[in-house]
């Protein structure tokens, strides 16, 4: 698979026979290189329902006769203008002529926010892309979350992740994904749109590769190929999420003498404590009266 940025996290993936255009958002985006007149496709992705990640999908589906694929909501929306569409939820995949698609969770909101009052757009999704033998997860809008660790099942060898903070992760929780997620590389995405996502993605990348991960800057109209190098799985719990060492219990207080015993003087073994004895009060029990002597018989009961 071959990697194209279009800017923010608009991508555009191209397989052996098919190119998916994922969160098509160039009309109005400055960062973009290329106006919507000017990409092919013949699929696109859908991460969620905000305008800056669904911006020129139906323009660009009806131009070019490509299925939306995207949540229930979403492809229902975009049915109703008698676009194609595929819908689907997170959790569950389908399996398209270039591959697989799996949905996956994203904490975030969706909504059709060009409508006024915005309207419901079903749930915020990830996307796992399986072709040609190799995996991409695209991450769309999401903060940081523990479940990753299950995405990473089977290997990533792309992960694109949000970076710009404010709306979804920054940098520093974007670093412990990379932990939960290992791909063989990483790319930043959704970050100097606009001023509340500034950030400094060579930074990121620095700091990246401290914890052993591979990160890439792609410009707007840059691209890279996409291969298979496997890292290999990470076990047991993540650094970033160990557990507290136990600690060992205590000793118990010394809490003085069982029931019937005495303490004896000290000695070799000042914790050993003596039984007690009861004694009779004459030291000479054979002078004793007989009601005094502990071996007396007792009285019979009446």
């Amino acid at each position: 698979m071959k990697l194209t940025a279009y800017g923010h996290a608009c991508f555009l993936v191209e397989t052996k026979t098919h190119r998916l255009l994922i969160d098509p958002f160039l009309t109005g985006n400055h960062a973009a290189f290329l106006t919507a007149d000017e990409v092919a496709c013949d699929y696109i992705l859908l991460s969620h329902g905000h305008s800056d990640h669904t911006g020129d999908a139906a323009a660009l589906s009806r131009r070019l006769n490509a299925p939306i694929i995207a949540n229930f909501e979403i492809a229902e929306h975009y049915a109703a203008q008698g676009l194609t569409t595929h819908g689907m939820n997170p959790g569950g995949g389908h399996d398209f002529p270039f591959g697989r698609v799996t949905f996956t969770v994203a904490f975030h909101s969706s909504s059709f926010d060009q409508l006024i009052p915005p309207q419901y757009a079903g749930s915020a999704c990830g996307i796992v892309i399986a072709a040609d033998g190799q995996r991409l997860y695209h991450a769309g809008d999401t903060a940081l979350f523990s479940d990753m660790r299950l995405i990473a099942r089977g290997g990533l060898d792309l992960a694109l992740l949000p970076i710009g903070d404010n709306y979804t992760m920054g940098p520093a929780d974007a670093l412990d994904a990379l932990d939960f997620l290992r791909p063989t590389r990483a790319v930043p995405m959704h970050y100097n749109t606009w001023p509340p996502i500034a950030q400094d993605p060579a930074a990121f990348a620095t700091a990246a590769a401290t914890r052993g991960h591979y990160v890439v800057v792609l410009a707007p109209g840059e691209s890279l190929t996409i291969y298979t190098v496997r890292r290999p799985a990470q076990r047991g719990p993540s650094p970033v999420a160990a557990p507290a060492p136990r600690l060992a219990r205590p000793p118990p207080p010394d809490q003085g003498p069982l029931l019937g015993q005495r303490i004896s003087s000290p000695s070799r073994h000042p914790r050993r404590a003596q039984p007690f004895r009861r004694r009779s009060r004459d030291p000479d029990p054979r002078r004793s009266p007989a009601s005094l002597r502990l071996d007396a018989p007792r009285p019979p009961r009446r």
